[in-house]
Protein backbone atom coordinates (compact mmCIF):
# COMPACT_ATOMS: atom_id res chain seq x y z
CA UNK A 1 0.00 0.00 0.00
CA UNK A 2 1.26 3.83 -0.57
CA UNK A 3 0.21 6.59 -0.01
CA UNK A 4 -2.70 8.66 -2.04
CA UNK A 5 -2.75 5.70 -4.41
CA UNK A 6 -4.29 2.18 -5.13
CA UNK A 7 -2.80 -0.97 -5.13
CA UNK A 8 -3.60 -3.07 -7.81
CA UNK A 9 -4.59 -6.43 -6.54
CA UNK A 10 -7.58 -7.82 -5.38
CA UNK A 11 -6.35 -9.59 -2.14
CA UNK A 12 -4.15 -7.78 0.39
CA UNK A 13 -3.57 -10.08 3.70
CA UNK A 14 -3.47 -7.72 6.93
CA UNK A 15 -1.86 -10.24 9.44
CA UNK A 16 -1.66 -7.41 12.20
CA UNK A 17 -5.77 -6.54 11.80
CA UNK A 18 -8.63 -8.60 12.42
CA UNK A 19 -9.19 -9.06 9.15
CA UNK A 20 -7.85 -10.01 5.72
CA UNK A 21 -9.38 -8.02 2.80
CA UNK A 22 -9.81 -8.17 -0.63
CA UNK A 23 -9.52 -4.93 -2.13
CA UNK A 24 -6.92 -2.43 -1.83
CA UNK A 25 -6.24 -0.06 1.25
CA UNK A 26 -4.08 3.35 1.76
CA UNK A 27 -3.51 4.02 4.46
CA UNK A 28 -1.90 6.97 6.59
CA UNK A 29 1.79 7.37 7.49
CA UNK A 30 2.43 6.89 11.00
CA UNK A 31 5.55 9.00 12.37
CA UNK A 32 8.67 6.66 12.82
CA UNK A 33 8.97 4.96 16.51
CA UNK A 34 5.65 5.90 16.73
CA UNK A 35 3.36 2.72 16.67
CA UNK A 36 -0.52 2.95 16.10
CA UNK A 37 -1.51 -0.19 17.34
CA UNK A 38 -4.50 -0.98 16.33
CA UNK A 39 -7.73 -2.67 18.75
CA UNK A 40 -8.95 -5.68 17.21
CA UNK A 41 -10.68 -6.99 20.19
CA UNK A 42 -13.15 -4.11 19.93
CA UNK A 43 -14.14 -5.33 16.18
CA UNK A 44 -14.89 -9.44 17.04
CA UNK A 45 -17.40 -10.99 19.47
CA UNK A 46 -15.45 -13.80 20.51
CA UNK A 47 -12.46 -16.54 20.03
CA UNK A 48 -12.12 -19.74 18.29
CA UNK A 49 -10.20 -22.95 18.62
CA UNK A 50 -10.32 -26.04 20.98
CA UNK A 51 -11.31 -24.91 24.33
CA UNK A 52 -12.47 -21.52 23.38
CA UNK A 53 -15.68 -19.79 24.99
CA UNK A 54 -18.43 -18.23 22.59
CA UNK A 55 -18.65 -15.75 25.40
CA UNK A 56 -16.43 -12.85 25.75
CA UNK A 57 -15.82 -14.15 29.44
CA UNK A 58 -14.66 -12.06 32.50
CA UNK A 59 -12.72 -9.07 32.23
CA UNK A 60 -8.89 -9.56 32.18
CA UNK A 61 -6.61 -8.42 35.73
CA UNK A 62 -5.62 -4.90 35.33
CA UNK A 63 -1.97 -6.48 36.38
CA UNK A 64 -1.59 -8.19 33.31
CA UNK A 65 1.50 -8.23 32.14
CA UNK A 66 1.05 -6.81 28.24
CA UNK A 67 2.46 -8.99 26.46
CA UNK A 68 -0.45 -11.54 27.40
CA UNK A 69 -3.05 -9.21 27.22
CA UNK A 70 -1.81 -8.32 23.82
CA UNK A 71 -1.21 -12.07 22.51
CA UNK A 72 -4.90 -12.56 24.10
CA UNK A 73 -6.47 -9.55 21.92
CA UNK A 74 -4.61 -10.79 18.92
CA UNK A 75 -5.69 -14.20 19.51
CA UNK A 76 -9.24 -12.94 19.53
CA UNK A 77 -8.61 -11.14 16.65
CA UNK A 78 -7.69 -13.92 14.93
CA UNK A 79 -10.12 -16.47 16.05
CA UNK A 80 -7.93 -18.18 18.04
CA UNK A 81 -8.22 -19.79 21.40
CA UNK A 82 -7.70 -16.66 23.83
CA UNK A 83 -8.75 -17.81 27.30
CA UNK A 84 -6.19 -16.40 30.10
CA UNK A 85 -4.97 -20.18 30.97
CA UNK A 86 -4.42 -21.40 27.89
CA UNK A 87 -2.24 -17.93 26.77
CA UNK A 88 -0.07 -18.47 29.56
CA UNK A 89 0.35 -22.17 29.50
CA UNK A 90 1.44 -21.28 25.99
CA UNK A 91 3.84 -18.49 26.60
CA UNK A 92 5.88 -20.53 28.70
CA UNK A 93 5.53 -23.52 26.44
CA UNK A 94 9.20 -24.02 24.73
CA UNK A 95 7.59 -25.33 21.57
CA UNK A 96 6.22 -21.84 21.34
CA UNK A 97 7.19 -19.13 19.06
CA UNK A 98 6.44 -15.98 17.10
CA UNK A 99 7.41 -16.63 13.74
CA UNK A 100 3.91 -16.67 12.17
CA UNK A 101 2.06 -14.10 13.92
CA UNK A 102 3.48 -11.46 16.73
CA UNK A 103 2.58 -13.31 19.31
CA UNK A 104 3.41 -16.81 20.85
CA UNK A 105 1.47 -19.87 18.70
CA UNK A 106 2.01 -23.47 19.08
CA UNK A 107 3.19 -25.75 16.14
CA UNK A 108 -0.09 -27.25 15.64
CA UNK A 109 -1.97 -24.11 15.95
CA UNK A 110 0.51 -22.23 13.46
CA UNK A 111 -0.62 -25.36 11.25
CA UNK A 112 -4.35 -25.22 12.00
CA UNK A 113 -3.93 -21.53 11.48
CA UNK A 114 -1.96 -21.50 7.79
CA UNK A 115 -4.39 -24.40 6.53
CA UNK A 116 -7.41 -22.63 7.17
CA UNK A 117 -5.88 -19.44 6.14
CA UNK A 118 -5.04 -21.12 2.43
CA UNK A 119 -9.12 -22.75 2.43
CA UNK A 120 -10.23 -18.94 2.97
CA UNK A 121 -7.87 -17.58 0.39
CA UNK A 122 -8.72 -19.89 -1.96
CA UNK A 123 -12.47 -19.27 -1.64
CA UNK A 124 -11.92 -15.67 -1.50
CA UNK A 125 -10.11 -16.64 -5.09
CA UNK A 126 -13.29 -18.26 -6.45
CA UNK A 127 -15.45 -14.98 -5.53
CA UNK A 128 -13.03 -12.66 -7.34
CA UNK A 129 -12.84 -15.16 -10.37
CA UNK A 130 -17.09 -14.94 -10.49
CA UNK A 131 -16.89 -11.22 -9.63
CA UNK A 132 -15.09 -10.57 -12.50
CA UNK A 133 -17.62 -9.96 -14.83
CA UNK A 134 -20.06 -8.86 -12.28
CA UNK A 135 -18.19 -5.94 -11.25
CA UNK A 136 -21.03 -3.53 -11.36
CA UNK A 137 -22.62 -5.11 -8.29
CA UNK A 138 -20.05 -6.77 -6.78
CA UNK A 139 -18.82 -4.73 -3.21
CA UNK A 140 -15.27 -6.80 -1.67
CA UNK A 141 -14.57 -9.32 -0.78
CA UNK A 142 -12.76 -10.33 3.07
CA UNK A 143 -12.16 -12.43 5.28
CA UNK A 144 -13.27 -12.49 9.24
CA UNK A 145 -11.22 -14.05 11.22
CA UNK A 146 -12.73 -14.21 14.06
CA UNK A 147 -15.84 -15.32 12.59
CA UNK A 148 -13.61 -17.77 10.11
CA UNK A 149 -16.02 -16.62 7.27
CA UNK A 150 -15.65 -15.19 4.02
CA UNK A 151 -17.56 -12.43 3.12
CA UNK A 152 -18.61 -11.29 -0.56
CA UNK A 153 -20.66 -7.61 -0.52
CA UNK A 154 -23.19 -7.21 -3.30
CA UNK A 155 -25.49 -4.19 -4.03
CA UNK A 156 -28.02 -7.09 -5.17
CA UNK A 157 -28.77 -10.77 -4.47
CA UNK A 158 -26.47 -11.63 -2.32
CA UNK A 159 -27.68 -14.95 -1.40
CA UNK A 160 -28.30 -15.20 -5.52
CA UNK A 161 -24.58 -14.92 -5.83
CA UNK A 162 -23.22 -16.79 -2.47
CA UNK A 163 -24.93 -19.55 -3.98
CA UNK A 164 -23.60 -19.52 -7.44
CA UNK A 165 -20.05 -19.00 -6.22
CA UNK A 166 -20.59 -22.22 -3.68
CA UNK A 167 -21.98 -24.17 -6.95
CA UNK A 168 -18.65 -22.53 -8.67
CA UNK A 169 -17.04 -24.12 -5.85
CA UNK A 170 -18.35 -27.85 -5.37
CA UNK A 171 -18.60 -28.21 -1.73
CA UNK A 172 -19.51 -26.47 1.02
CA UNK A 173 -17.53 -23.64 2.16
CA UNK A 174 -17.83 -20.81 4.77
CA UNK A 175 -19.21 -17.79 3.00
CA UNK A 176 -21.28 -14.83 3.73
CA UNK A 177 -23.29 -12.79 1.11
CA UNK A 178 -23.92 -9.29 1.98
CA UNK A 179 -25.72 -6.64 1.01
CA UNK A 180 -24.54 -3.07 0.44
CA UNK A 181 -25.08 0.25 -1.15
CA UNK A 182 -22.16 0.72 -3.40
CA UNK A 183 -20.03 -1.32 -6.04
CA UNK A 184 -16.49 -1.25 -4.95
CA UNK A 185 -15.95 0.03 -8.53
CA UNK A 186 -17.82 2.87 -7.50
CA UNK A 187 -15.85 3.14 -4.27
CA UNK A 188 -12.25 3.14 -6.48
CA UNK A 189 -13.88 5.27 -9.08
CA UNK A 190 -14.48 8.14 -6.52
CA UNK A 191 -11.00 7.53 -5.12
CA UNK A 192 -9.66 8.06 -8.42
CA UNK A 193 -11.28 11.37 -8.51
CA UNK A 194 -9.69 12.25 -5.16
CA UNK A 195 -6.56 12.23 -6.22
CA UNK A 196 -7.10 14.15 -9.39
CA UNK A 197 -8.18 16.88 -7.77
CA UNK A 198 -5.56 17.90 -4.90
CA UNK A 199 -5.45 21.18 -6.70
CA UNK A 200 -9.05 22.13 -5.47
CA UNK A 201 -8.75 20.79 -2.44
CA UNK A 202 -5.89 23.58 -1.68
CA UNK A 203 -9.38 26.72 -2.25
CA UNK A 204 -10.97 24.98 0.67
CA UNK A 205 -7.68 24.87 1.78
CA UNK A 206 -6.58 21.47 2.68
CA UNK A 207 -4.40 18.97 1.79
CA UNK A 208 -4.91 14.91 1.37
CA UNK A 209 -3.13 12.82 3.84
CA UNK A 210 -4.27 9.62 2.34
CA UNK A 211 -7.30 8.09 0.64
CA UNK A 212 -8.81 4.58 0.56
CA UNK A 213 -11.25 1.85 -0.09
CA UNK A 214 -13.30 0.72 2.31
CA UNK A 215 -14.85 -2.31 1.27
CA UNK A 216 -15.88 -3.72 4.80
CA UNK A 217 -17.67 -0.14 5.52
CA UNK A 218 -18.28 0.51 1.80
CA UNK A 219 -17.31 3.46 1.48
CA UNK A 220 -14.33 5.43 0.49
CA UNK A 221 -12.04 7.86 2.44
CA UNK A 222 -10.50 10.86 2.86
CA UNK A 223 -8.02 12.01 5.03
CA UNK A 224 -7.11 15.72 4.97
CA UNK A 225 -5.00 18.48 6.80
CA UNK A 226 -7.29 21.28 7.23
CA UNK A 227 -8.06 24.68 9.77
CA UNK A 228 -11.21 24.71 7.92
CA UNK A 229 -14.06 23.66 9.95
CA UNK A 230 -16.47 23.10 7.19
CA UNK A 231 -13.58 21.82 5.03
CA UNK A 232 -15.57 18.02 5.11
CA UNK A 233 -18.90 19.27 4.30
CA UNK A 234 -17.68 21.44 1.36
CA UNK A 235 -16.21 18.16 -0.11
CA UNK A 236 -18.96 15.81 0.01
CA UNK A 237 -21.08 19.01 -1.56
CA UNK A 238 -18.37 19.41 -4.11
CA UNK A 239 -18.16 15.27 -5.32
CA UNK A 240 -22.23 15.31 -4.49
CA UNK A 241 -21.90 12.28 -2.90
CA UNK A 242 -23.26 11.70 1.11
CA UNK A 243 -20.81 10.99 4.02
CA UNK A 244 -22.35 7.08 4.04
CA UNK A 245 -20.00 6.69 0.39
CA UNK A 246 -17.39 9.21 1.37
CA UNK A 247 -15.80 9.35 4.63
CA UNK A 248 -13.64 12.73 5.49
CA UNK A 249 -11.12 12.58 8.42
CA UNK A 250 -9.34 16.14 9.07
CA UNK A 251 -6.60 16.57 11.30
CA UNK A 252 -8.59 20.25 12.23
CA UNK A 253 -5.17 21.71 11.94
CA UNK A 254 -3.73 22.32 8.76
CA UNK A 255 -0.49 21.36 9.86
CA UNK A 256 0.62 20.40 6.63
CA UNK A 257 -0.24 23.36 4.72
CA UNK A 258 2.62 25.01 6.44
CA UNK A 259 6.31 24.51 5.02
CA UNK A 260 8.50 22.41 7.57
CA UNK A 261 11.24 23.73 9.50
CA UNK A 262 14.89 22.18 9.74
CA UNK A 263 15.77 20.08 12.84
CA UNK A 264 19.34 20.00 13.57
CA UNK A 265 19.95 17.52 16.34
CA UNK A 266 22.83 16.34 18.57
CA UNK A 267 23.07 12.72 20.10
CA UNK A 268 25.65 13.06 22.94
CA UNK A 269 26.60 10.45 25.74
CA UNK A 270 26.54 11.97 29.88
CA UNK A 271 30.18 12.76 29.70
CA UNK A 272 29.21 15.41 26.43
CA UNK A 273 30.89 12.94 23.63
CA UNK A 274 29.53 11.57 20.92
CA UNK A 275 27.79 7.92 20.97
CA UNK A 276 30.02 6.45 18.50
CA UNK A 277 29.16 2.86 16.52
CA UNK A 278 25.46 1.98 18.24
CA UNK A 279 22.35 0.13 17.26
CA UNK A 280 20.24 3.11 18.26
CA UNK A 281 16.91 4.43 16.40
CA UNK A 282 15.82 8.26 16.31
CA UNK A 283 12.21 8.37 17.09
CA UNK A 284 9.94 11.74 17.78
CA UNK A 285 6.76 12.63 18.66
CA UNK A 286 4.71 15.84 18.38
CA UNK A 287 3.51 18.10 21.13
CA UNK A 288 -0.41 17.78 19.52
CA UNK A 289 -1.73 15.26 20.49
CA UNK A 290 -3.73 15.00 16.93
CA UNK A 291 -2.69 16.31 14.01
CA UNK A 292 0.79 16.80 14.40
CA UNK A 293 2.05 16.62 11.33
CA UNK A 294 5.52 14.42 10.58
CA UNK A 295 9.00 14.91 10.60
CA UNK A 296 11.32 13.05 7.66
CA UNK A 297 10.51 10.38 5.39
CA UNK A 298 8.90 7.45 5.98
CA UNK A 299 11.70 5.38 6.64
CA UNK A 300 13.80 4.54 9.46
CA UNK A 301 16.17 6.70 11.53
CA UNK A 302 19.41 5.73 13.32
CA UNK A 303 22.06 7.50 15.34
CA UNK A 304 25.23 8.36 13.77
CA UNK A 305 28.35 7.51 15.26
CA UNK A 306 29.24 11.31 15.59
CA UNK A 307 25.20 11.73 17.00
CA UNK A 308 24.43 14.82 14.66
CA UNK A 309 21.19 14.41 12.78
CA UNK A 310 19.07 16.62 10.49
CA UNK A 311 15.53 16.32 9.66
CA UNK A 312 12.92 18.39 8.15
CA UNK A 313 9.35 18.40 10.23
CA UNK A 314 5.93 20.15 10.34
CA UNK A 315 6.11 23.18 12.48
CA UNK A 316 5.09 22.89 16.74
CA UNK A 317 6.98 21.04 19.31
CA UNK A 318 8.57 17.82 18.88
CA UNK A 319 9.98 15.72 21.10
CA UNK A 320 12.80 13.80 20.23
CA UNK A 321 14.02 10.38 21.26
CA UNK A 322 17.24 7.95 21.11
CA UNK A 323 15.74 4.32 21.86
CA UNK A 324 17.94 1.20 22.14
CA UNK A 325 16.76 -2.19 21.07
CA UNK A 326 14.66 -4.26 24.45
CA UNK A 327 14.00 -7.28 23.83
CA UNK A 328 11.32 -7.73 21.03
CA UNK A 329 10.92 -3.48 21.07
CA UNK A 330 12.30 -0.45 21.77
CA UNK A 331 13.25 1.49 24.95
CA UNK A 332 13.83 5.17 25.58
CA UNK A 333 17.44 6.55 26.52
CA UNK A 334 17.22 9.99 26.13
CA UNK A 335 14.95 12.60 25.10
CA UNK A 336 15.05 16.26 23.79
CA UNK A 337 12.46 18.72 23.00
CA UNK A 338 12.50 21.57 20.17
CA UNK A 339 10.01 24.04 18.85
CA UNK A 340 10.08 23.72 14.82
CA UNK A 341 9.34 26.97 12.63
CA UNK A 342 8.81 27.21 9.43
CA UNK A 343 11.40 27.75 7.02
CA UNK A 344 13.45 28.11 10.08
CA UNK A 345 16.25 26.01 11.36
CA UNK A 346 15.99 24.96 14.71
CA UNK A 347 18.18 22.79 17.30
CA UNK A 348 17.65 20.37 20.06
CA UNK A 349 20.25 18.29 21.93
CA UNK A 350 19.83 14.74 23.64
CA UNK A 351 21.51 13.34 26.09
CA UNK A 352 21.49 8.96 26.13
CA UNK A 353 22.33 7.08 29.09
CA UNK A 354 22.98 3.26 27.25
CA UNK A 355 23.05 2.06 30.68
CA UNK A 356 19.08 2.72 30.69
CA UNK A 357 18.18 0.52 28.20
CA UNK A 358 19.91 -2.77 30.24
CA UNK A 359 17.82 -1.78 33.10
CA UNK A 360 14.83 -3.85 33.76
Amino acid sequence: MWTNGRCAGTMAVLLAAVLVLAGCEVAPPAARGEATPASPSDAIAASAGPGASAEPGPSLPVDLPEEIAHAIRQRQAFGLRSDLAWVQQVAVDPRASVNLLDFPMLPEEEAEFQARQASFEELAAAVNAYAATRQDSFGGVWIDQGAHTVVAAWTSSPELHRLAILASVGKPAPLEGRLVRYSERELSALQDRLAADREWLRTIPATMTFSSVDVMANRTELGISSANAQAAALILAHYGVGADMLSVVSDGTGILLEPRGTVNGTVVLVDGSAPGQNDWALAWVPDRPQGGGDCGEMVGYGVSPDGLFTIDCAPGGWTFRVQAPAGDGWRDIGSGHVVVRSEQASDVRVVVDPGASASP
